[in-house]
């Protein structure tokens, strides 16, 4: 059940993210959203746990109970649900771009 918390709400926001934006991602452009989503959810849904539950860590097999497994899959769905909606805002009204230019130095300056 731990793999299934932790590995199939990233797998939800970005099909949320691809069917509310329409885009047709690549294989490559699949792979990164898959582990931005995959970190932010479970980061954010680990730190929220922790801090209802007085600090403890929540990696342990032993704390996946099917109580707790339904509260950490309830977490990480609405957070799929939100951080998809989000992050695909953010992608689509905000572009950032990098050009590095190389520039020619002169023998006298080296």
């Amino acid at each position: 059940m731990m793999f299934v918390c932790f590995f199939l709400p990233a797998l939800i926001a970005v099909a949320i993210y691809d069917n509310l934006y329409k885009k047709r991602l690549k294989t490559k452009q699949v792979v990164y959203n898959y582990a931005l989503y995959n970190v932010l959810i479970n980061l954010i849904t680990n730190v929220a746990i922790i801090l209802m539950k007085s600090g403890e860590v929540v990696l342990n097999e032993e704390r996946f109970t099917s109580r707790f497994t339904s509260k950490y899959l309830i977490i990480a769905f609405l957070l799929s649900i939100f951080l998809a909606v989000v992050v695909g805002y953010i992608r689509e009204t905000f572009k950032f771009e990098v050009t590095i230019e190389k520039m020619k130095v002169k023998k006298d300056e080296k």
